[in-house]
């Protein structure tokens, strides 16, 4: 029965991860709805919290009301467990829009031409697997040195997560005003002015101008081939002119 319904192949195709990955997060994302919309259908707020006992008194005049200050802080539990729900939704929410684009794409791999993106990815799957392993290395590693580097006095590197969001979006923007200046002043002199030029244009060089260059030279070799690959098929619009032409006679 496996081998009939080739059980193997089906979960070996990253497509039907995506699919799985909608319906998990598309349910979840409506479990989080009817959670929070259960546990905020009965909220209720009070027009006011009298916590302190007297707000007139002389002397003790921050004296509160065990009562009262218990019922504020109960409110406040429930606003707070109201928005992290909330927060939680929109996340679920925009994780399922993205994996139903993703299933879009695949869906579309019927038609060739509309195809295109799906199968030049498969294509060069194997490509982009090595590539990642090998930006990884390099990123990873220069994440870790400029901890090293400028961490003590640079809070955009205090640590190797924040450093490698701070490394992408240099890659990203390359805006120097973002950094520079506080990069300079962790080394300070000549030396550390040295060092710090051949951190950023190293890393640009071999991240920006060979690695992302290789990037998308695998992406267009593998577009070349799919394209050589599709010959003389039609494009939609073609074989819309066809379905109709045949409904019509």
């Amino acid at each position: 029965e496996i081998k009939a319904f080739r059980l193997g192949q089906y979960l070996t195709s990253p497509f039907n991860w995506v699919d799985w990955a909608f319906f998990v997060t598309h349910m979840a994302a409506w479990a989080q709805w009817a959670t929070l919309l259960a546990s905020t259908s009965g909220f209720k707020m009070a027009t006011e919290y009298r916590i302190l006992t007297d707000p007139s008194a002389i002397s003790r005049y921050f004296q509160t009301d065990p009562a009262e200050e218990h019922k504020f802080l109960t409110f406040k539990s429930d606003v707070n467990l109201a928005v992290q729900g909330f927060a939680r939704y929109n996340v679920l929410s925009g994780i399922s829009v993205i994996m139903l684009i993703m299933r879009i794409l695949k869906a579309l791999d019927f038609q060739p031409r509309l195809g295109l993106v799906t199968r030049t990815v498969a294509k060069a799957a194997s490509d982009l697997t090595h590539f990642a392993i090998l930006f990884a290395v390099v990123f990873v590693g220069y994440g870790f040195v400029g901890v090293q580097l400028f961490g003590h006095q640079f809070q955009d590197m205090r640590n190797p997560s924040v450093s490698m969001q701070t490394l992408a979006s240099m890659l990203l923007s390359f805006d120097p005003t973002l950094f520079h200046a506080e990069m300079t002043h962790a080394l300070g002199d000549q030396i550390g002015k040295f060092t710090l030029d051949l951190y950023i244009w190293s890393y640009m060089v071999i991240c920006y101008f060979i690695l992302l260059n290789i990037f998308l030279a695998i992406l267009v070799d593998a577009y070349a081939e799919v394209k050589e690959s599709m010959g003389g098929s039609h494009s939609v619009l073609q074989e819309l002119v066809a379905v109709f032409s045949h409904g019509w006679k």
